[in-house]
C-alpha cells in the first residue's frame, strides 16, 4: 500500500482475523481528534461564502503566527497543494528534494515532467531552481533548524529559486516553524490541518508565502476550494486555545512514553515526532504482519526493509496493549 491509513485494504489482506476494532497507527494523525459534533450541518445547501473563508484565513494566520508581510490561502488538504505547485511552472525546473521523505513530493514533481534529484545533505545542493524539505521530516522526524533553513535558502536565493517547506507535523512544536522568519523570501510553507486536529477527512490545508505567491495559488485553487462545513469546523478548532494547549501536552507525553517503552523493549529508535516514531527491526514486513494479527496496523516502506513507523497511540491503555504485543513478538 502506497500510504498508511487505509484500513479497508488492511482488512482485505488480513480477512482471516476476527477483530472487532482495529488500532490504526499507520498514519501519524492525532487519534484524539477535535470534537466537531456540535457544528451545524444545516448549511450544506449553500456555497461557501467569502466571509466564512476570510474567518478561517484570519484564525489560521493567528494560529500559525503569520506576519502582515505574508499571506495565507486554504486548500483541500496539504496534498492538493503538493499536487498543484509543480504545475505553476511552465518551464521545466531542476528540483532537489531532501529524502527520504513523504513520497508524494517526488511523485508530483516527476509527474509534471520536472527534473527531480533526491538528496540528504545541504552540501549536495547544486544549481537547483526549487528545493523541497519536510520539517519535521516524515518518516524519521529529522528537524531542520532555522539556521539550516537559512543555509538551504541561501543556496538558491541567487538564482531566484523557490524553497518549499512542508510543516505538516510541526503543530506540537510551533517554535520550529519558519513562518515568522519568512519576511519576503521566496519560500512557501505548507500546513496540514488534519494531522494535529485529527480531522484528516475534512481535507483542509494551508499555504503561507508572500502575497504574489499566495495570490497565484488562490487563482489556481478557484473560488470554493473547501466546503462550508469544513470552513466552519476548522475555524472553531483552530481558535480553541485551551484544546490546542491541552492536546500539545498530551501528544508530547504519549510520544515520550512510546519512545521510552520501545527503547526499554530493545528497539532502535531512528527518530520521532509527537505524531509517530520510526524504529528499525530485522524484518519490518514480518513485524507489521504480526502486529496486524493482533489488530494493530502500522506503516512500512518499500525503500527500507527494516523501517516501521508507529503512530502515537490514543491513550495509555492503547499504548500498553501495543507495547505488550510488541514484547510478545
Amino acid at each position: 500500500m502506497r500510504h498508511g491509513g487505509d484500513l479497508t485494504e488492511a482488512k482485505k489482506v488480513f480477512n482471516h482475523i476476527l477483530i472487532d476494532s482495529w488500532i490504526d497507527l499507520s498514519t501519524g494523525i492525532n487519534l484524539n481528534s477535535y470534537d466537531s459534533s456540535g457544528i451545524s450541518l444545516s448549511n450544506l445547501d449553500t456555497l461557501p461564502t467569502k466571509d466564512s473563508y476570510d474567518k478561517l484565513v484570519a484564525a489560521a494566520k493567528n494560529y500559525y503566527g503569520v506576519l502582515n508581510a505574508n499571506s495565507l490561502c486554504i486548500s483541500s488538504g496539504a496534498q492538493s497543494l503538493i499536487n498543484i505547485l509543480p504545475y505553476i511552472f511552465s518551464i521545466k525546473k531542476n528540483v532537489a528534494i531532501f529524502s527520504p521523505t513523504y513520497s508524494e513530493h517526488s511523485i508530483s514533481w516527476k509527474s509534471a515532467n520536472h527534473s527531480v534529484r533526491e538528496i540528504n545533505k545541504i552540501d549536495q545542493i547544486l544549481n537547483e531552481d526549487i528545493i523541497v524539505i519536510t520539517n519535521p521530516n516524515n518518516p524519521d522526524g529529522l528537524i531542520y533548524s532555522h539556521s539550516d533553513i537559512e543555509e538551504i535558502y541561501s543556496k538558491i536565493e541567487k538564482n531566484n529559486g523557490l524553497l518549499i517547506i512542508d510543516e505538516s507535523f510541526i503543530d506540537v512544536t510551533p517554535e520550529l516553524s519558519f513562518v515568522k522568519n519568512l519576511h519576503n523570501k521566496n519560500i512557501i510553507i505548507l500546513k496540514s490541518f488534519g494531522k494535529f486536529f485529527g480531522l484528516a477527512g475534512l481535507r483542509i490545508g494551508f499555504a503561507i508565502g508572500n502575497k504574489d505567491q499566495i495570490s497565484n495559488l488562490e487563482n489556481i485553487l478557484g473560488p470554493w476550494p473547501v466546503s462550508t462545513v469544513a470552513l466552519n469546523i476548522a475555524t472553531k478548532a483552530i481558535s480553541d486555545i485551551d484544546w490546542i494547549k491541552g492536546t500539545r501536552s498530551l501528544l508530547l507525553k504519549l510520544s515520550e512514553e512510546l519512545n521510552s517503552d520501545l527503547f526499554s523493549s530493545g528497539y532502535n529508535i531512528n527518530g520521532s515526532t509527537a505524531f509517530f516514531t520510526l524504529i528499525s527491526v530485522k524484518n519490518a514486513k514480518k513485524m507489521q504482519h504480526e502486529l496486524a494479527n493482533k489488530g494493530i496496523w502500522t506503516r512500512i516502506f518499500d525503500y527500507n526493509s527494516r523501517w516501521i513507523r508507529i503512530g502515537v497511540p490514543k491513550d495509555k491503555e492503547t499504548l500498553e496493549y501495543l507495547i505488550n504485543t510488541i514484547r510478545k513478538i
